[in-house]
């Protein structure tokens, strides 16, 4: 007898279950929202935006047009191979899109911009911090107070260190990531640095 009581009981607590989940859905179910068929127009549009925001920021600073911008940009300058080129918009894409978001807002609270440059002679590329306060400056002026984490060709003394503290020819070229702070006096720190003697 206990048994039939079970068999008819569990049957109408399943429906109760299925009643309720049925009444819930339209307000927790979130498969409509991150569908298979959602993601592809949600990141283009963010895509469109972070692109749209890094040109205007870029072009407020420097009073330059964001199509100019956009121009140099996507140029492939003479004696660059396709795959440094392919490479280069790859890397500018990834800073503009995941990195430049954080690290502009970032910079901003100790008075500086951040700029993703490319230096094709090299063949490398680098991010670059300089103060708001020299913007007006010219280039080389500006470079005096930029800070840049950068990773290009450069040639490297490797012979003994000398009086100064820095090593003699012979050099070789290296292809490695490296710091410059003018300020402080680095330059492709720590490959180039001073030694005690």
């Amino acid at each position: 007898m206990s048994q039939k009581i079970k068999s008819t009981v569990q049957p109408a607590s399943t429906r109760r279950y299925l009643t309720m989940d049925a009444l819930m859905s339209p307000f927790f179910d979130v498969s409509p929202v991150f569908s298979a068929k959602q993601p592809a127009p949600f990141f283009t549009m963010y895509w469109l935006a972070a692109n749209t925001v890094y040109l205007l920021r870029r072009s407020c600073i420097r009073n330059m047009s964001t199509t100019k911008l956009l121009q140099i940009r996507l140029t492939r300058e003479n004696g660059v191979t396709m795959p440094l080129y392919l490479t280069n918009l790859l890397i500018w894409q990834l800073f503009v899109n995941f990195l430049f978001p954080m690290l502009e807002p970032t910079s901003r609270l100790f008075g500086y911009v951040s700029f993703y440059y490319f230096y094709p002679n090299a063949s490398g590329m680098g991010i670059i911090f300089e103060p708001v306060a020299v913007q007006g400056l010219n280039m080389s002026k500006r470079a005096k107070h930029q800070i840049r984490l950068d990773w290009h060709r450069f040639s490297v003394n490797i012979g003994p260190p000398g009086r100064d503290g820095f090593r003699h020819p012979p050099s070789v070229e290296r292809n490695l990531p490296h710091l410059d702070v003018p300020k402080l006096g680095w330059k492709h720190w720590p490959w180039r640095r001073k030694h005690h003697v």
